[in-house]
């Protein structure tokens, strides 16, 4: 019998000899770098030091998402931050940056954006995190003086920048024609001149909509109005994707999620936490 179908054989055992087996045949796979079934294997056993060998050695061959596997599995945040940056590096990351956000975390966020909607009469839910906005949230908070959500496709993206402190309104902005749009604040609130304004928006198709909220923007004379976008620009001719060249030029900096490092995502999910725990 090889070590892969030995190991299936004793996962499904519970004797101690099975289970001391199954830690001989754990360090052999290990040796192979079979870290799929080695984390399989030491996590049954709840061996956390082998666990951490196992996450160790899936790094160092790049493995990442093996390594962030077994660091989730042991509950080590800064070592799934470590696989996080490196994945970042090949160019995939999302589901890592959700293993380390948390499902605990992820859970508080969309009862606290559903439970907002509802007492805004906005008729939203969310149903988790979107991990590649948490980031762009955290940074873009700290440069804006007001943030003007589009509902409705905005309100998430810019739920997430209040609760990193950026005062928000909200702007109603519906298109029922090509010609003709239907714009109401649901804030009374106003924004003083010389503030740096940030407009946020799902995507942008046609323009027409980011084009009517800057109009309305414009005779506040803010010291800039810039646009951060929730969907990055669409690639090639078919999918979905905010199409650049009909973003209106009025705007100075835009925005797109992809534009951001994971690099700070420690701190702005650890502000996070402090602050739906305190709300919820």
């Amino acid at each position: 019998m090889d070590q892969k179908a030995l190991f299936h054989f004793l996962y499904n055992e519970n004797s101690q000899r099975a289970l001391a087996e199954l830690q001989k045949v754990g360090m052999s796979l290990l040796e192979e770098e079979d870290f799929y079934n080695a984390r399989l294997a030491f996590t049954k056993l709840d061996d956390k030091k082998k666990l951490k060998e196992t996450a160790r050695r899936a790094l160092l061959t790049g493995n990442i998402y093996e390594a962030a596997l077994c660091f989730e599995t042991l509950q080590d945040r800064k070592g799934l931050f470590e696989a996080l940056l490196k994945s970042e590096k090949e160019g995939y990351c999302e589901n890592i940056a959700l293993q380390y956000i948390g499902k605990d975390t992820e859970k508080l966020f969309a009862n606290h954006f559903t439970s907002w909607s509802q007492k805004r009469n906005l008729g939203l839910r969310a149903h988790g995190i979107a991990p590649s906005l948490v980031s762009p949230a955290y940074e873009l908070s700290e440069r804006y003086d007001i943030g003007i959500g589009i509902a409705k496709g905005g309100l998430y993206f810019m739920h997430l920048c209040s609760l990193f402190g950026l005062k928000t309104i909200i702007a109603d902005c519906h298109g029922h024609n090509k010609k003709r749009h239907i714009f109401s604040w649901k804030d009374m609130l106003e924004i003083e001149k010389g503030s740096r304004v940030l407009v946020i928006e799902n995507d942008v198709v046609s323009g027409r909509t980011a084009q009517r909220v800057l109009d309305e923007i414009l005779p506040f004379q803010a010291q800039q109005i810039d646009l951060a976008l929730s969907i990055n620009p669409k690639k090639g001719m078919f999918g979905i994707g905010t199409i650049v060249e009909n973003i209106p030029k009025g705007y100075g900096r835009v925005y797109f999620p992809e534009q951001f490092s994971y690099a700070h995502l420690d701190k702005a999910v650890e502000k996070l936490e402090q602050v739906l725990k305190k709300e919820n």
